[in-house]
């Protein structure tokens, strides 16, 4: 029998697929090249940007219809025709769509379903959808034990159906230090002086991600000689530009848009510290990359974000909508010694290991294993 059909099944849905993405994204991609060596995999793709998108990786289904009822028909026939040919396990990650057609196939033909969400949508307004949807999977997995609290509580599910599976970086693709001549090639490149202090945001530019509390941030640090670089895209990124004119702060502050994610090392390696002041979270991956480079952060108590804080970093961490607080707590990183600065590199890139991508996929099989029963 070939290796192949010895593997377990598995289903595994995925909202989209590019590989230029600017998103967390770009880390699933990772993980499903991983899952592909232990499993056989059935990847249903709802949009992709590719025309062979995970090539040599077990069956890859891309849907073709925009038209929503279309999609989600389309969508539930595959899954259908994917539990027919054996796949019992389907495992979704966010899509609404997917997840209560995963669960209507799971159920009537004795499958299992499993969704992975991480947010907290109910400080937006009442999603009805999301709640019938966490009801009907099988099994609920999300990033952190706070989190898995929250979704109990907000939905009045058992704890029980809920697993908790951190997200991960694959350390190795990750450089743990970049010298001082490769830091300063990256600046000449980005025309930044060596004076400058960098402060970096990589999010979307929403109000959920704290977008609209940059400019009053910025105000704050642009007496520190300090440019705030401003990375992704979204409602708020014309607003924000405005703003940036508004405020005077065109010498302090650089949006650059959305950026590949492959892109994103040569501003991590120079930063000085990472801003995350948002109003939503789960468990970001961002502040997983920014570990991975010994960058320090302040972030907002929001989510599953004091679950994965260090301690060397718990200080840091202020109430959402504090922007004094908050703009204080990033003047303090941005003051810290050079011996201050290497310690907390050393601690936080010690820290990340924990969370590296083999210590995700025996997570990930456990929960399998376990919500299989």
């Amino acid at each position: 029998m070939p290796v192949e059909n010895r593997k377990q099944k598995l289903c595994y849905v995925l909202p989209e697929y590019d590989i230029n993405t600017d998103t967390h994204f770009a880390h699933v991609y990772d993980f499903i090249e991983k899952l592909s060596e232990e499993f056989s995999l059935f990847i249903v793709i709802e949009r992709s940007a590719s025309a062979k998108p995970f090539e040599g990786v077990g069956r890859v289904y891309i849907q073709h219809f925009r038209i929503k009822p279309l999609r989600m028909i389309e969508n539930f026939l595959i899954l259908l025709i994917a539990r027919v040919m054996g796949y019992g396990n389907m495992y979704v990650h966010y899509s609404y769509i997917s997840a209560w057609n995963a669960a209507l196939v799971a159920r009537i033909f004795a499958g299992r379903s499993f969704y992975w969400n991480c947010g907290m949508p109910w400080l937006f307004g009442e999603d009805a959808f999301l709640n019938t949807i966490v009801r009907s999977v099988h099994v609920l997995v999300t990033g952190t034990p706070r989190m898995a609290k929250l979704y109990a509580e907000t939905y009045g599910i058992s704890p029980d159906k809920i697993r908790v599976m951190p997200n991960w970086i694959d350390n190795e693709h990750f450089p743990q230090a970049y010298t001082d001549e490769e830091k300063s090639k990256i600046r000449s490149a980005l025309g930044i002086s060596a004076e400058k202090k960098i402060a970096l945001f990589v999010h979307r530019l929403s109000e959920r991600k704290g977008a609209h509390f940059l400019p009053d941030i910025a105000v704050s640090l642009s007496e520190k000689n300090t440019l705030l670089i401003i990375i992704g895209s979204g409602p708020l990124q014309e607003w924000l530009e405005g703003a940036i004119q508004e405020y005077d702060l065109s010498s302090s502050v650089r949006i650059l848009g959305s950026v590949a994610h492959a892109d994103l090392s040569q501003y991590y390696a120079i930063a000085d510290v990472f801003l995350m002041p948002s109003l939503e979270e789960g468990f970001p991956h961002v502040l997983l990359e920014t570990m991975a480079y010994g960058v320090p952060f302040v972030a907002t108590n929001i989510g599953g974000v004091p679950d994965i804080t260090p301690t060397v970093l718990a200080q840091f961490i202020v109430e959402p909508e504090d922007i004094i607080g908050f703009s204080t707590k990033t003047k303090n990183i941005l003051a810290l010694d050079p011996a201050q600065k290497q310690e907390i590199r050393q601690a936080l890139t010690l820290w990340v290991r924990r969370y590296d991508i083999s210590v995700a996929l025996e997570r990930f099989k456990k929960i399998l294993t376990e919500g299989s029963r």
